[in-house]
């Protein structure tokens, strides 16, 4: 090459091969020659007279190959000669195709990772629908298993109140049938027209609460709403249990006027008093006191709030969840005085149907229980 300089030889090249002599006018052949590579040899290679150098597999970059050569006394030459060229990698063995190659990879790495994430993410979320499915199932089980032994303690109770008039009844029929008119068999009619009435009433009252849960539930049930005093409403169902008070000498202390006018069905809602009531004094010793409260709603602004607060055994903590629900009964077992459980389910109902909310507080008294519900004013 007469330009020495950066000599350019194409990509794939395997072998090179230099050729070089030196000029001398005494004795040519005997001219020794050492050479190396910059980068590649550590020392210079002795050729000795040998005018060839051989090289394999160069790796692709810029290279440069050094020549000295000493004359047959040994002497060197003053010079050292060079030659740089340059090996042309393929666009595989570039720096921006590596580069590239690590993106790719880099790429690929994050797309799969998030690939196998969102497999996991569904798989774990599938488990977990099908594990909520489960509990799910589990809970419909346990609540259907609860629903069923209610209903059966719930039939074995309405049996039971069934039994005890119609019981009375036969037995007063049979002492009307078997009546001869002797004056020692004697039948006192006033007194048995009195207790046969109580009993037919006692079997009609446990009917018509059945009728009119199964109206409730079947989503019959009509309102006639208008602004009504509440305190007129709970006047009128006080004065109703007035006799049942009196009997178990109970007070009623009243915390209201009749300005809390209210938004709702007064023959309903005065239902709703009359059960919360009856149960109040149901579980109340004798000599106690009830007292009724309105006020505006704490958390619900334009409702307000009727609490009934009594003095009685209070309702166990295990039976509170089921208060409102069908079948179940309030208070606890030592008080031995059971219902059907429809009286509160059918308040629920009631205050359901008027948007507002019906509920159970422990009485911060210690003993007695609070029961509360809520109506809007408008």
């Amino acid at each position: 090459y007469n330009n020495r300089q950066n000599i350019t030889i194409p990509a794939g090249k395997k072998r090179f091969e230099f050729f070089y002599t030196g000029l001398s006018y005494i004795n040519a052949r005997k001219i020794r020659y050492k050479y190396k590579i910059e980068g590649i040899d550590t020392d210079w290679v002795d050729a000795g007279t040998e005018r060839r150098a051989v090289y394999m597999n160069l790796s692709p970059g810029q290279y440069e190959f050094k020549l000295m050569a000493y004359n047959s006394d040994g002497v060197r030459s003053d010079k050292i000669d060079t030659l740089q060229f340059v090996l042309k990698p393929f666009f595989w063995q570039t720096l921006w195709f590596e580069i590239g190659s690590i993106l790719f990879f880099l790429l690929f790495l994050f797309t799969y990772v998030r690939f196998r994430l969102k497999r996991l993410r569904k798989v774990m979320e599938r488990e977990t629908v099908q594990q909520l499915n489960m509990q799910r199932i589990e809970m419909e089980k346990s609540n259907l298993e609860k629903e069923i032994s209610l209903k059966r303690d719930f039939n074995a109770m309405l049996i039971h109140d069934l039994k005890s008039p119609l019981t009375a009844l036969i037995g007063y029929a049979d002492m009307v049938k078997n009546y001869d008119g002797k004056k020692n068999n004697k039948v006192d009619y006033g007194k048995v027209g009195t207790v046969m009435k109580r009993s037919i009433d006692t079997i009609l009252k446990l009917v018509n609460s059945m009728l009119e849960l199964s109206k409730f539930e079947s989503g019959k049930l009509n309102l006639v709403k208008k602004r009504v005093s509440l305190g007129y409403v709970i006047d009128n169902v006080i004065e109703i249990t007035e006799a049942i008070l009196n009997k178990k000498e109970i007070r009623i202390e009243k915390f209201y006027n009749q300005d809390n006018v209210a938004y709702f069905d007064p023959d309903k809602i005065g239902q709703v008093i009359q059960n919360l009531l009856n149960n109040s004094i149901k579980f109340s010793p004798e000599g106690s006191i009830i007292r009724i409260e309105l006020t505006d709603a704490a958390n619900k602004p334009g409702f307000v709030e009727c609490a009934i607060i009594d003095e009685g055994s209070g309702v166990p903590k295990n039976k509170r969840q089921y208060l409102f629900k069908m079948y179940s009964q309030v208070g606890s077992s030592e008080d031995n005085k059971k219902g059907t459980g429809l009286g509160l389910c059918i308040s629920n109902i009631i205050i359901e149907a008027h948007h507002g909310e019906i509920g159970f507080r422990e009485n911060p008294a210690g003993k007695g229980s609070i029961f509360y519900f809520t109506l809007p004013k408008n």
